[in-house]
């Protein structure tokens, strides 16, 4: 007596028990037994798809799926299936419409939130994929990857408290989410806690001892408070875990450069330029090292410089520089203009954290903040004492302004300008009648300028008056200051107060 063919119940039931006991080519030799029996058997065509994906064969996959959704097209996992074998073919804009319909089948789709979060990332809309994270996070609040991927996205926007709050939920989570504790150190430092951030990274580093990252990051946070010892081992393990990492070697150029051990801070710059030569970091601080003065030193330079010193930037300038600047340019005014006297527009160029602008606030009517680094800029905001802020390079952001000044600020700001020829051409034609210029410089005996090994620029007395009187100003101050302290060292520089020479009457 023969065996009765298996009828489709029962292959199912044998493919459930296949699949249960990982025996995928048993699941898939009875899946293809019910499509023999019933071609267009949704589950049967469902269920081979997702085999075939896992199998790394997305367009067998997405064909068998896209015949189950023929058969039944009010199935939410089987578009949330497509999405992600849309999403594997680059086709993204399919794959978030496979997810938007799964969702919208089964809006209690965790899965499907989750991935949609993940492609709204990638396009760069940072508040749809928050908000599509945030649902997965609340339908199954146990995944510590929604968390995460919400962390990522808020810290993207700059809601550093948000990021952090949920870099911390997806440790407690998963206490061995490497990516997290790293991430969650980037976080605490942006908040000013820098010894919880040393923490953080250490928890990374203590699960992934070769985590280069994580080591770039401590390193980082050192520098930045002047560990330069402690600095330099972290840059150095980075470097060791990955000789390919531009930025760490361009980094430890920094630190060697600090413990003036030159030749292999110079190495180092070497280094960083031939893994990537578009670092103009390290082309800067190359041509410094070479005696090559440029005209400039290049908006990336002066950008990443400034953003990595933000959170720490006021109480090392001020305690450990002792930078005093804005306090002395606002009393070379208060010398020079009587007190009652109020500008009626001033712009703080390279405004940093604000420094500048809290010294100035009480003669202006108005004051506008403009600074090359985003998070300068955001630091300034926090403080409130401005009208208005911009983040653009100071030439380019007077040449397009229809505004026209009558006070121009700029402390601590020129020694990253060579050539001061734009700069004065562009606050000539934004200058009001009678207007004033207050800066500070680095200074050098003889010639123009120069770019010294520190990276900065210095200039001589001569050079300032000569391109201020081809502007049409008059030197009203050269006082001798000492810009900042460097290694215990003064550094020698001018405050400078320039006027805008009266036009001369004619009867």
């Amino acid at each position: 007596m023969q065996n009765s063919q298996p009828t489709i119940d029962q292959l199912l039931q044998e493919t459930a028990q296949a699949l249960n006991a990982q025996r995928l080519e048993s699941a898939r030799t009875l899946l293809q037994q019910v499509l023999e029996l019933d071609a267009n058997h949704f589950d049967a065509l469902h269920i081979l798809g997702v085999l075939a994906f896992q199998e790394g064969n997305s367009a067998e996959a997405e064909t068998l799926i896209r015949r189950a959704l023929a058969v039944n097209d009010g199935f939410s996992e089987a578009h949330y299936n497509l999405g992600k074998v849309l999403r594997e073919r680059g086709r993204l804009e399919e794959a978030a419409e496979a997810y938007r319909k799964a969702i919208e089948i089964n809006d209690r789709l965790d899965p499907a939130w989750f991935n949609l979060g993940l492609v709204e990332l990638e396009w760069g809309n940072n508040e749809r994929a928050a908000d599509a994270f945030r649902q997965a996070a609340e339908i199954d609040p146990t995944d510590p990857d929604y968390p995460f991927n919400l962390g990522n996205a808020l810290s993207t926007m700059g809601d550093v408290e948000g990021g952090k709050r949920q870099f911390e939920r997806t440790v407690t989570l998963n206490p061995r989410h490497v990516h997290a504790w790293n991430n969650l150190g980037i976080m605490l430092r942006e908040c000013g806690e820098p010894e919880a951030a040393v923490k953080a990274y250490q928890q990374a580093l203590k699960i992934d001892p070769r985590f280069a990252d994580a080591h770039f990051n401590l390193a980082n946070l050192h520098e930045s408070l002047g560990d330069h010892e402690q600095a330099l081992a972290s840059y150095q393990e980075a470097v060791k875990i990955n000789p390919g990492f531009s930025k760490a070697f361009n980094n430890l150029g920094n630190v060697y450069h600090a413990l003036k051990q030159m030749d292999r801070a110079h190495e180092a710059y070497k280094t960083a330029l031939s893994l990537d030569p578009s670092i103009q970091t390290a082309r800067h601080m190359v041509d410094s090292l070479d005696g090559t003065t440029t005209d400039t030193a290049p908006p990336e330079y002066v950008t990443r410089l400034f953003d990595k010193a933000a959170p720490e930037f006021e109480k090392r300038l001020v305690l450990s520089l002792k930078y005093q600047s804005p306090k002395e340019l606002r009393q070379l005014l208060d010398a020079a203009v009587a007190p009652e006297k109020q500008f009626e527009r001033a712009i703080d160029l390279g405004c940093g954290t604000g420094l500048s602008g809290e010294a100035f606030r009480s003669r202006t009517q108005r004051l506008m903040g403009v600074d090359l680094s985003g998070r300068m800029v955001q630091k300034a905001r926090e403080k409130n004492i401005y009208d208005a802020l911009f983040e653009e390079g100071l030439v380019d952001f007077l040449n397009r302004s229809p505004v026209q000044y009558d006070l121009f600020i700029a402390a601590d700001v020129l020694v990253y300008i060579g050539n001061l020829t734009p700069l004065f051409k562009a606050v000539r034609e934004h200058a009001l009648p009678s207007a004033w210029f207050l800066f500070s410089v680095e200074k050098v005996d003889g010639g123009d300028f120069v770019l010294q090994p520190t990276g900065r620029y210095a200039h001589s007395r001569s050079y300032i008056e000569t391109v201020a009187n081809e502007h049409g100003f008059i030197c009203e101050r050269f006082q001798d200051t000492v810009v900042r302290m460097e290694n215990d060292q003064p550094i020698p520089g001018y405050n400078v107060m320039i006027r805008l020479r009266e036009p001369v009457k004619t009867d």
